[in-house]
């Protein structure tokens, strides 16, 4: 739950969409454990460094963070959390 609620939280929904099923911003994620090109190492330098129109987020997470967004999109089940307006 915890890559899940970062990924909500730290921009990645805003562009990937909240399941991840892509936008005109930013291809979707929903599959990407599928692909054995989208390594855990590769995802995770994606989202340290960034490329093509991505941005860098290793400024804004940690180490651990990106590790937890990992696991996430790697999930066969995927968490949903709760809309980020309802959390208390």
């Amino acid at each position: 739950m915890a890559g899940a609620v970062l990924f909500r939280d730290k921009g990645c929904a805003h562009c990937h969409g909240a399941t991840g099923a892509g936008t005109q911003k930013a291809p979707a994620l929903a599959n990407i454990r599928k692909n054995k090109y989208w390594t855990p190492a590769k995802i995770t330098e994606q989202i340290q460094n960034g490329g093509q129109k991505m941005p860098p987020f290793s400024d804004s997470l940690t180490d651990a963070e990106t590790a937890q967004i990992v696991v996430f999109l790697r999930a066969k089940h995927r968490p949903v959390p709760q809309p980020a307006s309802s959390v208390k």
